[in-house]
């Protein structure tokens, strides 16, 4: 299903927004000139990625301090993820399609 988050500029000055997308929370982030879109949820305990700190395309968990990649979905810290004891299939969140059309974000869940 396809979903309007919000406008183009709204989320160039925001950085990265929360979005609820039926029963699914979705973090729409800029990274490298363009709109990304993951899960909301940490792979290590699941708290929402959201209210944690976000720069160059890296959302890093307030909880616990695992970055992911907003671009990817995958860790973007092999060590942190070690020593969080994450299996290989703990190391990513699921990454959605998400586009900018007529000035609008949209993305598909």
């Amino acid at each position: 299903m396809r979903y309007q988050v919000c406008s183009w500029n709204a989320l160039l000055e925001r950085k990265k927004v929360r979005f609820q997308a039926g029963t699914r929370f979705v973090l729409v982030a800029v990274a490298d000139g363009r709109p990304c879109a993951i899960a909301d949820k940490c792979p290590h305990m699941g708290f929402p990625l959201s209210g944690g700190r976000y720069e160059d395309g890296v959302i890093r968990c307030k909880e616990h301090g695992l970055e992911i990649d907003v671009r990817t979905g995958l860790v973007a810290n092999g060590v942190k993820a070690d020593f969080l004891k994450l299996g290989p299939l703990d190391r990513s969140v699921r990454t959605y399609p998400a586009v900018v059309e007529d000035g609008n974000v949209f993305i598909e869940v």
